[in-house]
């Protein structure tokens, strides 16, 4: 975006742009960032892009009017530690094993009774001889037996779904599961002022959890987290380096929670010939919509472009009405058919008898 105006305004102030490359890197970043401050001090560079929160005062650095805020992010690691035992119990919810776990015990308790009627003599007098015990009993027999693969298809449909998209123990999802985690955070010294206005105590979480950038160029790229603003973030995100071959996942995720939202200006050097004018063709590109719509189409691919898969959760009774419909429509159908035969054969029996 920050790319687009730059050439706007070159055709539009009809001069040459000569490009200078930071080169930053994690081992020199707060180096080149102080480099390029003083540069824009002494007027050796006329224009910072892209855009950049700038809170220091009383320097000859300008700052254009702000037309953009974003919301500061964290980018953080995903968990690489398997959660196994948990996933062999979350295909089903709690109900749904309650159910099973019912079902079992009564089935023993049945086939309990059964033994006793085996081995007991006096209870064999009682046994019912009735042909609709027979029936019933068979009937109730397909019906166990079809919900029981239905259900072991389920689970292992489910353990399959688990073991490729969340064989690891869950990500956490809001500050509070963030502190909450051993994961550390890289802040260097310029984003100190930023992480005070966070908030007291979320200020302090943040300083338990500091990480300097000189102790973290020599830790892997993905064992912390960092701060961000949403743009950037997204870019981090769909980088190649990021994507692990082996498992299939990018290492990092952003969190959904946003720390603040900040706003993001162009830094001006302090011989800088066009600053009324370029902050008039600013003004004019976000009147314009130009901006906005850009934004919006860059959102637009972007969300295309990363299509991620949400698994959705275990199985509940919610789940289990169309198989109970089914055992009650597939018992109705038995019921009425039986109903039919054993009309048809008596009808059939009083006509034999009446001739």
């Amino acid at each position: 975006m920050d790319a687009y105006i730059l050439t706007l305004a070159k055709f539009r102030f009809k001069c040459d742009i000569q490009l200078v490359n930071m080169a930053l890197k994690r081992s020199n970043a707060l180096q080149r960032m102080e480099w390029m401050q003083e540069q824009l001090e002494t007027g050796a560079i006329d224009i910072h892009m892209p855009r950049a929160h700038f809170t220091r005062k009383n320097t000859a650095i300008g700052v254009s009017n702000t037309y953009e805020w974003e919301p500061l992010v964290l980018v953080v690691p995903k968990s690489d530690k398997p959660n196994l035992t948990n996933i062999m119990l979350q295909p089903f919810s709690v109900e749904v094993w309650s159910v099973l776990v019912c079902y079992l015990l009564t089935k023993q308790f049945v086939n309990l009774v059964s033994i006793m009627k085996h081995h007991c003599g006096r209870l064999r007098a009682g046994t019912l001889t009735s042909r609709w015990t027979g029936s019933i009993a068979k009937v109730a027999t397909v019906g166990v037996q079809l919900t029981s693969f239905l259900l072991i298809e389920a689970y292992l449909a489910k353990i399959t779904e688990f073991l490729l998209y969340c064989r690891f123990r869950a990500d956490p999802q809001t500050l509070e599961e963030f502190f909450q985690s051993d994961i550390l955070v890289v802040i260097p010294e310029y984003m100190d002022p930023i992480v005070g206005t966070f908030g007291l105590v979320v200020a302090a979480n943040f300083r338990t959890k500091c990480v300097r950038p000189e102790d973290f160029s020599s830790m892997p790229a993905s064992c912390c987290a960092r701060i961000h603003t949403l743009p950037r973030a997204e870019y981090i995100i769909r980088m190649a380096k990021y994507f692990d071959a082996e498992l299939g996942r990018k290492q990092l995720y952003i969190l959904p929670e946003y720390l603040k939202t900040i706003p993001m200006s162009y830094l001006l050097g302090r011989n800088f010939p066009f600053k009324n004018s370029f902050e008039l063709f600013i003004l004019h590109v976000y009147e314009s919509g130009l901006m906005e719509l850009y934004v919006k189409a860059q959102r637009n691919d972007v969300a295309m472009m990363e299509r991620n898969f949400y698994s959705k959760g275990w199985l509940t009774l919610g789940d289990l009405v169309p198989l109970f419909m089914l055992m009650a429509g597939g018992s109705c159908v038995s019921i009425i058919a039986f109903t039919l035969e054993m009309f048809s054969t008596r009808v059939k029996r009083f006509v034999g008898l009446k001739y």
